[in-house]
């Protein structure tokens, strides 16, 4: 099917500068995406269905079918872009090929709906770039790269399926689901936005921080923990560094490049010092060290780790800032053993 996309300044006071609205007709859809000018909407929208769209199509010849759908009437103060594409759902059957790997666009590619595609492209990027980097700077085995289609086709797969679902709905014009856009569909959209609950699942699956790579061959995880696996993306939490008396976070300590290594419990001095002896020597300039002490201000990390009282936790993070490892125990062997053997450290 056949799809534009328009830049435009409008004057219609029916449009709002702070939400997306749709509207959704039997014939397609229409949405307006607010931008930061002022009167200022990216839009989106469906072309009848024909054989071949002209090449020359200009804004002016869509906005009589925008109007039938949104029943209004559009009135455009400035055009600064408009464009007509061909809407592709599609899905390469494997994301590499002896050294070729496929990323983004190139591996997959499907509707805008919900507004995915850049950021999957881009987490893709990150996955095969610090596998790819490790490997071609000779501190990681090859076989690592197999991992980046294991873990990264089912995301693809998943957004695909969904985006397809959701897509259908949109466009179908079957008189049931008809009923369903009309009728149905505000009252759910309202319902879900009114529990706190619903809105955390949603906020996550669109924002894609819920992705995870628990069954990945990579990630190890030797820990009771139930809510928080190895293969999660590392939550954002807030941390308060004691020593230099300011509040920081987990993912400022995982920025640096490379893997970090976070030691949470109570630890004596003689153990941090052998844990920084065994990176220094074992894994120079490749793994980042920060330890963290039980205190008051700290607490949420800990139970968001599920540290009781006198426990400790060991988290290697990897450089996309999912958890590769989690232990209850900080054991420099058990650590040794995942970063050769399973990451494939040289």
């Amino acid at each position: 099917m056949s799809f534009f996309l328009a830049d435009v300044e409008l004057d219609n006071e029916e449009l709002t500068s702070s939400q997306v609205q749709l509207y959704l007709s039997k014939n397609g859809f229409t949405g307006f995406f607010p931008m930061p000018e002022t009167n200022c909407y990216r839009i989106i929208g469906n072309l009848p269905v024909m054989d071949d769209v002209k090449k020359d199509l200009q804004l002016e010849e869509v906005l009589p079918e925008m109007n039938k759908i949104t029943g209004l009437d559009i009135t455009v103060i400035k055009n600064n872009w408009f464009t007509t594409y061909r809407l592709h759902h599609r899905m390469a059957a494997d994301f590499r090929k002896q050294h070729c790997f496929l990323i983004g666009d190139a591996a997959h590619i499907h509707s805008p709906v919900g507004g995915q595609g850049m950021n999957t492209g881009l987490q893709d990027a990150y996955n095969l770039a610090w596998k790819l980097a490790g490997v071609v700077n000779g501190q990681l085995k090859e076989p690592v790269l197999e991992s980046y289609a294991a873990e990264r086709m089912p995301v693809a797969k998943d957004l695909l399926n969904t985006t397809d679902k959701v897509f259908k709905i949109i466009l179908s014009q079957n008189w049931f689901v008809s009923i369903f856009k009309k009728w149905v569909m505000p009252w759910l959209l309202e319902f879900v936005w009114s529990k706190e609950s619903l809105r955390e699942v949603f906020f996550k699956r669109v924002s894609q921080i819920a992705i995870s790579y628990r069954d990945s061959k990579i990630n190890l995880h030797l820990s009771h923990t139930t809510k928080i696996k190895a293969g999660d993306r590392l939550p954002y939490l807030k941390v308060f560094d004691e020593k230099k008396q300011q509040e920081t976070d987990l993912h400022e300590w995982c920025s640096k490049p490379g893997f970090t290594f976070i030691a949470l419990g109570n630890l004596k001095d003689l153990d941090l010092f052998t844990l920084a002896k065994w990176l220094t020597q074992n894994y120079p300039a490749t793994i980042n060290f920060f330890y963290l002490p039980p205190s008051a201000k700290n607490k949420a990390v800990f139970d968001a780790f599920e540290i009781r009282e006198g426990q400790k936790k060991a988290l290697i993070i990897r450089p996309d800032m999912h958890i590769g490892f989690i232990n209850d125990v900080i054991d420099i062997d058990m650590m040794d053993n995942y970063l050769r053997n399973v990451v494939g450290f040289i």
